[in-house]
């Protein structure tokens, strides 16, 4: 009798499996919604390059803004409203605040041009240097699990040069991003991702 039921008990165990796993293959949970459901808003966020001129830098800036928009970006350069939702009117401006304990806080750079706040004054160059390497003008090297350069270093030239024409290509946005905080405590209530841009924007 025990074995029996032992038998009993692993097909209907196999069953409830394998009906589940037939659950997740004709119902996938996030083809419930289209895929424009969680993609659209960024999409339609990304500024167009119809002002770049014509030519080879036109063609890198389609290509950058295709990998900026794809690659995750805005996940920290773009911060959020107070009611949670991206402001996407500040693109890439930065100043989303993420705190580690043992670390402090940090705040995503602003990566629109903008030559007081943002990368206005750093050249192409630079920029790809930053991809690769991490490493910013003052020496420090930007922790790769906040700013994935590990995953960058291994791009082409060509696409890390794309990626820095489309950045050099946006609207400047004007957004002060406050120095790092070694004393912020992780228990903190504002120690969030994102934060509301008058925490740390000037306009």
């Amino acid at each position: 009798m025990k074995r029996l039921l032992k038998w009993l008990a692993g097909v209907i165990s196999f069953l409830i499996v394998i009906g589940f796993l037939l659950f997740l293959y004709f119902i996938p949970p996030f083809t419930l919604a289209p895929a424009e459901t969680f993609s659209g808003g960024e999409q339609k966020a990304s500024p167009g390059i119809d002002h770049v001129a014509p030519g080879t830098d036109r063609l890198l800036a389609e290509r950058g803004r295709y990998m900026v928009r794809t690659g995750g970006c805005t996940g920290c350069h773009v911060v959020a409203k107070p009611d949670g939702s991206p402001n996407w009117d500040r693109y890439l401006a930065g100043g989303a605040r993420l705190t580690e304990r043992g670390v402090g806080a940090a705040y995503s750079y602003n990566l629109t041009p903008d030559s007081a706040t943002g990368l206005g004054s750093y050249s192409r160059e630079e920029i790809v240097h930053i991809l690769q390497t991490g490493q910013l003008r003052d020496g420090r090297i930007i922790m790769d699990h906040r700013m994935p350069w590990t995953v960058f270093s291994h791009y082409s030239q060509e696409d890390l040069y794309a990626i820095a024409t489309y950045l050099k290509a946006l609207t400047p946005v004007s957004s002060k991003i406050p120095p790092p905080d070694p004393s912020a405590n992780p228990g903190d209530p504002r120690a969030i991702l994102s934060v509301s841009v008058s925490d740390h924007s000037e306009h």
